[in-house]
């Protein structure tokens, strides 16, 4: 009755509910959508709403635009009793012009009589560059400095009438955004006599002129969109000192013990060198009290404090810490090892991971003293818990298709075709101290945003390549360089859902995880897992090593129709029946493809294409694998969406004439499909 009632009165949950969008209702609800704004949305902001289909789309704007152009109806019907004839014949003539040449009836504004504008535009990608100089893309080390010297990456909108005063002004603004609390464009480049726009060239690190106007409709026809544009200054470089330091930590402060002024946190060693000479000598070491370990200290916890003995500031005097009990490590803080995390009160949790103070050895050592106190010695519990604590930074994979995945990544760009040598670049490149952000993979000219899919392929292709090249045939002593930043690759890849190297050999797992060896090899790989803490975490928790040993389950049909699931539509619809039809075509050629009669694909091949990965992670899949059956618009190419999992078999129109292929050409459109691997080239 309700639902009744809601279409009588041609409200937007009516609307919804008679085009089949049901379950729709409660998002537009929630973002407070009524069927008058349905016109001005664009089609990327319906899709997000979860009108997904470009049919779906048409029909629901239609239906909005027809009841739009009903009420209007009704109420030159209710005021003709009080208008003369010729007003009324004028209204509806208004309103048949408006019917026949603007398909945006419904944009029109209540009690104004104008339509509601929408400016156009497009929001372009761009990145600041500190050296006049540079010809080639920033590395990450590089990216992060810049950053930091608030040049980094920055998303501006320009409007589609912008001409290139409006977009330099634009790009040179320095509004601050309400939500970033900082500048909307690089107000830095007032200073440096001018600057210049420069784009990436394809499949290479190169950047090369921007060769149009800086117009904002020639740059969209010049530029894709999701790339970056680079700006380098032209006379001066730009200063890549930190800004966000004092703006961010300036709250954080200790006092300088010699000349008892207090300093923020993060800027209290550049003070004390600058304070003391730069070097503690005999003249000043009377300033130095018998209890102090080492000014490069600026907090430490002995190992036999109870942590909530601790007082509520966080800092320690350091007369209060015998000289006995001081570890003379250089580290910026030191946590006790027999300390569990849940005995780690807040007050003190909180500050130390804000400023980002917690290493991966002290991370290691909570974590082991957790999995004992518990009694865990499964290693895929284990592992949630290490990923946990230690993996900082942007999700690892989109958990809710509704919200934003947002947060700080390390970015990197590898080359398909050459992917060994970039991948060591880039992870070169890191700093030991960013190696816990999530990392996010780009491919070469190839347009995928790395949300988990473009992450786990880079996983799987770079674990293939190091067991062909640095396995298969022993250890490559006189690449004993190269392993180090192997087992900085194995360390991401076990922590961020990637693809564990179970191709080791047994011999090769027990030289590694062994106290001694006089391999170079081992050596340089054991330096690269240790870098994340797994070196420790298998010597202390042994059971850990077992997720090395090669898996006793190869992927089946079985388990790849267990994993993807359909969502047909309704019961009793026609298109429940035409999906259904897919489906069953879709189970006949995975049978092909698990005995082996189709060339070139594999079980395994389908779940990459839908998942990223080959094979089910050792700790699952966040959004459960799916199939999606979309209206076919072009042919029947399977897609897929790698960061949701989701597979979309297109399937004919529900209508009496539709046919699917015959299962031999449709199952040449699949091979087409699951033998490729490329991402916005499908």
């Amino acid at each position: 009755m309700e639902n009744a009632v809601n279409m009588a009165n041609g409200s937007l949950p009516g609307i919804l509910q008679s085009l089949g969008l049901s379950t729709l209702i409660e998002r537009f609800e929630r973002e407070r959508i009524d069927h008058e704004m349905i016109n001005t949305l664009s089609d990327g902001e319906l899709t997000r709403l979860g009108v997904a289909t470009i049919g779906d789309r048409h029909r629901l704007r239609r239906r909005c635009t027809e009841e739009t152009e009903k009420q209007q109806i009704n109420q030159i019907t209710e005021s003709s009793s009080s208008s003369s004839g010729s007003e009324v014949l004028a209204r509806q003539v208004v309103l048949e012009r408006s019917r026949l040449f603007s398909y945006s009836t419904g944009n029109r504004q209540r009690g104004k009589g104008k339509r509601k504008q929408t400016v156009r535009g497009v929001t372009h990608t761009f990145l600041c560059l500190a050296n006049k100089d540079q010809n080639n893309i920033p590395s990450t080390a590089e990216k992060e400095i810049l950053y930091n010297a608030g040049l980094g990456k920055k998303r501006i909108r320009l409007n589609k009438d912008d001409n290139e005063q409006a977009v330099i002004d634009k790009i040179m603004s320095s509004e601050i955004d309400a939500e970033t609390k900082e500048t909307v464009g690089f107000p830095d480049l007032k200073e440096v006599g001018g600057f210049e726009l420069l784009r990436s060239s394809q499949n290479c690190r190169n950047l090369k002129l921007i060769d149009c106007r800086w117009n904002a409709n020639d740059l969209q026809r010049n530029c894709n969109a999701q790339a970056t544009i680079y700006i380098r200054p032209i006379q001066r470089d730009l200063s890549t000192k930190s800004k966000k330091i004092v703006s961010e930590f300036n709250s954080v402060k200790a006092m300088c013990e010699i000349c008892q002024v207090e300093y923020p946190i993060l800027e209290l060693r550049e003070h004390v060198d600058i304070c003391t000479g730069g070097r503690i000598n005999e003249s000043n070491e009377a300033m130095r009290t018998e209890d102090d370990s080492s000014l490069n200290n600026i907090h430490t916890i002995h190992t036999d404090v109870s942590l909530n003995e601790m007082p509520e500031v966080f800092q320690v005097p350091p007369e209060s810490v015998p000289n006995e009990e001081v570890n003379s490590l250089n580290n910026i803080h030191i946590l006790p090892t027999d300390v569990s995390i849940n005995e780690i009160p807040d007050v003190f949790q909180d500050p130390f991971e804000t400023l980002g103070l917690y290493n991966a050895v002290d991370i290691v050592n909570l974590v082991v003293n957790f999995c004992k106190d518990n009694i865990i010695t499964d290693p895929v519990e284990i592992l949630k818990k290490l990923q946990k604590e230690m993996v900082k930074g942007r999700p690892l994979d989109i958990e809710d298709i509704t919200e934003s995945n947002e947060g700080e990544t390390n970015y990197i760009m590898v080359d398909r075709s050459n992917l060994l040598e970039t991948a060591f670049d880039e992870v070169k490149a890191i700093p030991s101290s960013n190696l816990r952000l999530t990392l996010e993979v780009q491919f070469y000219n190839e347009t995928a945003v790395d949300y988990g899919g473009p992450r786990k392929e880079f996983f799987r292709l770079i674990m293939m390549e190091i067991k062909d090249k640095y396995f298969d045939h022993g250890f490559r002593e006189l690449l004993h360089e190269d392993y180090e930043v192997i087992g900085k690759i194995f360390a991401l890849s076990i922590l961020q859902n990637g693809k564990i190297p179970t191709f080791l050999e047994p011999d090769a797992i027990q030289g590694i995880f062994s106290e001694a060896t006089d391999n170079p090899c081992i050596s340089s790989l054991r330096i690269g897992l240790e870098s994340l803490g797994l070196y420790t975490i298998c010597m202390k928790l042994p059971s850990f090593v077992y997720l090395f040993q090669k898996a006793s389950k190869p992927l089946t049909f079985r388990m790849l129709t267990t994993i993807l699931k359909p969502q047909f539509s309704s019961e009793g619809s026609n298109k429940n029946t035409v999906e259904k039809k897919v489906y069953a075509a879709f189970l006949r050629y995975l049978r092909e493809v698990a005995s082996g009669r189709r060339d070139h694909v594999s079980v395994g091949s389908v779940l990459q294409f839908v998942t990223g990965a080959d094979e089910e992670p050792v700790l699952g899949f966040k959004i459960a694998p799916s199939i999606h059956f979309p209206e076919v618009q072009i042919s029947f190419l399977p897609t897929a969406n790698t960061c949701i999992n989701c597979l979309q078999l297109p399937c004919p129109q529900p209508t009496l004439d539709a046919n699917l292929p015959e299962d031999s050409k449709l199952f040449e459109i699949y091979d087409y499909a699951f033998a490729n691997s490329y991402y916005g080239l499908r």
